[in-house]
């Protein structure tokens, strides 16, 4: 079935969307197994726990940063040029950041104590590769379903956000994003606390 673009090449709206997902997937890949590759490290010199999952979410910023130069050449093949909207791609990314931060250190706490979740964690991303909306669109879902949706993935609204704003030329849709930033931050604060809480039994875990 065609995908509805809104007029948009195929090839720039999937990658825009694909991004962000890289971004987030590469964090959780890395950042699950940042303490218990470092238990020893962490074991010998005191330093703060988060610093680990924290360089994962950077290590996968710098690989983001270097692909989104693909998308500057999808710019100059398709002759297209990035909107004045694009101003709002600051706003999602913090949004995108504090998701994938709350995630990360959620996931890297976790794996210490249930090891097994490593296993898993590939097939997880791969569900969550297509439960976002990265190959189609956000009005693939119903309506009525979207504002849970938004709240359950936050990088929805963020990559809905990207195609209107850099693609389309519009503004966010401000209600679904400001649902999903509530979600994003509130993980986060959720993850830091919950990382904080169990960090002082690593050392006895390993």
């Amino acid at each position: 079935a065609d995908v509805e673009t809104g007029g948009i090449p195929y090839p720039l709206f999937s990658y825009i969307a694909l991004l962000p997902w890289t971004f987030f997937s590469g964090s959780l890949a890395r950042g699950a197994v940042s303490i218990t590759q470092n238990l020893t490290l962490l074991n010998k010199v005191y330093c703060p726990r988060e610093v680990f999952p924290l360089a994962a979410v950077a290590i996968a910023a710098v690989d983001t940063t270097i692909a989104v130069s693909i998308l500057g050449i999808l710019f100059a093949i398709y002759r297209f040029m990035p909107h004045i909207e694009s101003v709002w791609v600051p706003v999602l990314m913090l949004v995108q950041l504090a998701f994938t931060i709350g995630v990360t250190l959620i996931l890297s706490a976790c794996v210490v104590y249930l090891r097994d979740i490593r296993q898993i964690l590939p097939m997880i991303l791969q569900f969550g590769l297509f439960a976002t909306p990265i190959g189609y669109g956000l009005e693939v879902i119903p309506r009525e379903f979207l504002p849970l949706y938004c709240a359950l993935n936050p990088l929805a609204p963020v990559i809905d956000g990207y195609r209107r704003t850099v693609l389309m030329g519009e503004p966010p849709q401000l209600g679904l994003l400001a649902i999903g930033a509530f979600s994003a931050f509130l993980l986060l604060v959720f993850g830091y606390l919950l990382f904080k809480r169990m960090e002082t039994n690593f050392a006895d875990v390993a």
